[in-house]
């Protein structure tokens, strides 16, 4: 597999994230998108807050560390493998959710989300986000470092930013799938 092939997936994968979390939210209405079980608990309008914010920052380091790739010639078409202890992280990572995990400040989202401007956001920070790994074909993906948001001593290539962020998506879908089905969750559908 050449590295677009695999941006290519990461794409694919990103527009699944994308049209799923947007499917999910469409049809909530106010009360039951800002809706939390408790106090700990995040609504399911928070959670896809979350994952906008998460796709916005992101975007804007992928573009960063293409860009500096590019400029220092890491040009090629070059791939990058996971690696044994990477794929043991995305299993953690993953759903059914094995380890609960703070989300950092950076991250956190504002309470009582509206769905119209929700959806547009998913759709934009979504979008932007496949536009940063798109950025990337061309460059030889072991060169291309993601530096993190939250701390730049957290560095990983491209291939393992990527499926970090689906595995973080699939997990906050999975997350909103459960609080939907709780029973004390608001009847009735969008106003």
């Amino acid at each position: 597999m050449s590295g677009s092939e695999q941006i290519d997936g990461f794409v694919r994968d990103i527009v699944s994230v994308r049209d799923e979390l947007s499917s999910r939210i469409e049809n909530l209405s106010y009360e039951q998108l800002n809706w939390r079980p408790n106090e700990k608990r995040w609504s399911a309008g928070h959670v896809a807050a979350h994952l906008c914010k998460v796709a916005q920052e992101y975007s804007l380091a992928i573009n960063a560390s293409a860009a500096e790739a590019r400029k220092e010639g890491h040009t090629g078409d070059g791939t990058a493998a996971i690696g044994l202890i990477w794929k043991f992280v995305l299993w953690i990572m993953r759903p059914p959710v094995r380890l609960k995990m703070p989300a950092p400040k950076i991250f956190l989202p504002l309470p009582n989300q509206r769905r119209k401007e929700l959806l547009k956001e998913i759709t934009k920070s979504h979008d932007d986000l496949i536009k940063s790994l798109t950025s990337a074909k061309g460059l030889d993906l072991k060169r291309v470092r993601i530096v993190s948001p939250v701390s730049t001593s957290f560095v990983l290539t491209l291939p393992r930013c990527a499926t970090f962020l689906i595995a973080h998506s699939e997990r906050h879908l999975w997350q909103i799938d459960r609080l939907i089905v709780e029973n004390t969750f608001p009847a009735g559908r969008k106003q």
